[in-house]
This record gives structure tokens, C-alpha cells and sequence, in this order.
């Protein structure tokens, strides 16, 4: 059976190099793009075909969606966002009903994860690592929470409970060193104070210094398959500039078993820190395939052939990388540079 996919925002700048590697690995694959801001003529060209579709919040967008698989004949969807992976696992009964398969969890599965704070008492009363963290609903909390953080001798990040990746996160620090990226922002406790929004829960957490990770996990109702942990080149992760492989057994370890007590299931992108203790803590999970995850494919590891089996109910193996080397991303493509012996 040939592999149809589906890709939702198709738009992105990294979705190019994704498709890119998706081709590499196999020629044979269709894969189809859809956005609701549009794609661009570079990623359009390596697509089989593309389309403008209603934004997530619109009624219309998973009957647009069952429009395009049925026309394209999709076999799986790989949604883009963590609120298109909560939407269409709301309709996953519409899709299994036409052979079509989600990556993505049950709803409520994807909700739980997308709750930070939730994940984070969870982990903790397994005895997993997680970072210290405050609700802040208001200036008040806010003080309290960064007092008890040891600001300003610690960093502190505040963010939205469900918030995703850096959006919408502030480095709380002092003195402040501007990153100059829109999606990762340095500010001082007292503009933090202004960020705090009365429809949006927010939270304070401690900054986690050590190795920052980007980890591709795929996992089986709980049980981890394969896993790609990847150290971010650039520390503060974005702007991405890329990542080289990295191996440990206490993140591994730790990986185990975050998938096992939170029972993921699919290929979700997990961002850790390993700190400079050694011990790994865990700053959230993404409900999908990470953005970056072209950077495992070119690596030699075939996540995305290896989630279509698992979700065809066919066995997969733990696949280990066929090349090694540092992967960087110039803006437009990802490369190759071999480590040094």
C-alpha cells in the first residue's frame, strides 16, 4: 500500500526540509500540504499537492480535512500544531470509520498532556524530576512565586499552562539579555508583571540550566519504540539553528518512564533539560511529531515510516541512527557536518 500523507501546517518554514526528508527516505511516498495562511512556492514544489483550509477554530475545518483525505486518498495525518492534534482527535471516530489514521492520542489524552502543570504533579508523585512551578493569576502570586524560585540569583520562565513550545514564554531574569526573537523573550520581574493575562492561565516555573533537549518519542499505548534525543545547538532553542544526536541513559531512563505513566502513545516531541547535575527534568510535551523532526529523518532514523507501522498494528524495532554528525539549519535547509573524531 502506498504511503498518502497528510502534513497540517504546511506553511511553517520547516516544513520544507521535513518534506524533503520524508522524500529521501521514500521516493515512493505522496504527501499532501494543507494551511490556513498558505504555503510557499519552495515547500508547494516538493509537495504532491497542496491546499488553504478554514483555521482549526472554524466548524468547517475536519470536514475540510475528510474532504481532502477522501480526494487524495490519505492514509495518515500528521497534524502540525497541538491544537490541530486536540481537534482532530476529537473526530477520530470520523476518520477510523474511512482507514485513516491520526497521529494523535484519544482527547482526553491530549488535553492531560497539553496540561503542563497537571503532567508536572504527575511525574512528581512518580518520583520523576520536574521543574519547581507556581500558578500566577496575579501580580501578588507572581512575586511570591519568584521569591520562592530564588530570583534574581535563578532564572524563572513564565508561560501559559497550555501554551506551546516558546510562544508566548518569557525568560524572567536579571540583568536581561534580549534574544531578539519574537517567540522567546527575556523581560525583568517587573515587566513579567504585565504579561499576565486574566482569559490565559499562566505559570511561573524554575529555568532548568544544563543541556537543552528536543526528544522524538515514539511510543506504543505507553511503550516506548523508538526514541531520538536530540541536544538544541542554540540554548535558548529558538531560533532553531539545529542539533546533534544525544545519548543517555538516565534520559532514556527518564523517557521510559514518562511514557509508561502517562500511557503516550504515537510520535510526540518531548522538550527536556538535562541539568548540569545530570538529572533530567522534564518542561512539557508536544501532542505530534516535533517541528524539528526532519532532523532525526536525515540522521537515519525513519520515525515517520516507522509511526505509519506501529499504527497499522505491525511491529517496529528500535532503529539506530545510519549517519552521525551535528545537523544544522541554515533557514532553508538542514545539513550534515560530521563530528569530529
Amino acid at each position: 500500500m502506498t504511503s498518502v500523507l497528510l502534513v497540517t501546517c504546511a506553511g511553517g518554514h520547516l516544513v520544507y526540509p521535513l518534506i524533503k526528508a520524508l522524500k529521501a527516505e521514500n521516493p515512493r511516498r505522496r504527501i499532501v500540504g494543507v494551511d490556513a495562511l498558505g504555503i510557499s512556492t519552495r515547500t508547494a514544489s516538493v509537495l504532491d499537492a497542496s491546499y488553504i483550509v478554514p483555521i482549526p477554530s472554524d466548524r468547517t475545518y475536519i470536514q475540510s480535512i475528510i474532504q481532502i483525505c477522501q480526494g487524495e486518498s490519505i492514509s495518515c495525518i500528521l497534524p502540525g500544531s497541538d491544537d490541530e492534534a486536540q481537534l482532530l482527535a476529537s473526530a477520530l471516530g470520523r476518520f477510523k470509520s474511512q482507514g485513516i489514521k491520526i497521529n494523535t492520542m484519544d482527547e482526553d489524552a491530549v488535553r492531560a498532556v497539553r496540561d503542563k502543570r497537571g503532567i508536572y504533579k504527575v511525574l512528581s508523585q512518580h518520583g520523576l524530576k520536574v521543574p519547581r512551578s507556581y500558578s500566577c493569576d496575579s501580580v501578588e502570586e507572581l512575586r511570591s512565586a519568584l521569591k520562592n524560585i530564588g530570583f534574581p540569583y535563578s532564572r524563572a520562565i513564565l508561560r501559559p499552562n497550555t501554551g506551546r513550545g516558546s510562544r508566548k514564554a518569557f525568560i524572567i531574569e536579571d540583568p536581561v539579555q534580549p534574544t531578539g526573537h519574537p517567540h522567546m523573550c527575556r523581560i525583568s520581574a517587573s515587566d513579567a508583571e504585565s504579561h499576565l493575562k486574566d482569559d490565559e492561565a499562566m505559570f511561573v516555573s524554575e529555568f532548568i540550566e544544563g543541556v537543552q533537549l528536543s526528544i522524538d518519542v515514539l511510543a506504543n499505548k505507553g511503550q516506548l519504540v523508538q526514541l531520538a534525543s536530540r541536544a538544541c545547538l542554540n540554548p535558548e532553542r529558538l531560533p532553531y539553528k539545529g542539533n546533534s544526536l544525544f545519548f543517555s541513559d538516565a534520559v532514556n531512563s527518564y523517557v521510559r518512564d514518562v511514557s509508561k505513566i502517562l500511557q503516550l502513545h504515537g510520535l510526540l516531541d518531548i522538550d527536556a533539560v538535562l541539568s548540569e547535575r545530570g538529572e533530567p527534568y522534564l518542561i512539557e510535551i508536544n501532542p505530534r511529531q516535533s517541528g524539528t523532526v526532519a532532523a532525526s529523518l536525515v540522521l537515519g532514523i525513519p520515525l515517520i515510516t516507522q509511526l505509519e507501522a506501529m499504527l497499522q498494528g505491525d511491529a517496529v524495532q528500535n532503529i539506530n541512527p545510519t549517519k552521525c554528525g551535528t545537523v544544522t539549519y541554515d533557514g532553508g535547509a538542514l545539513h550534515i557536518n560530521p563530528d569530529s573524531p
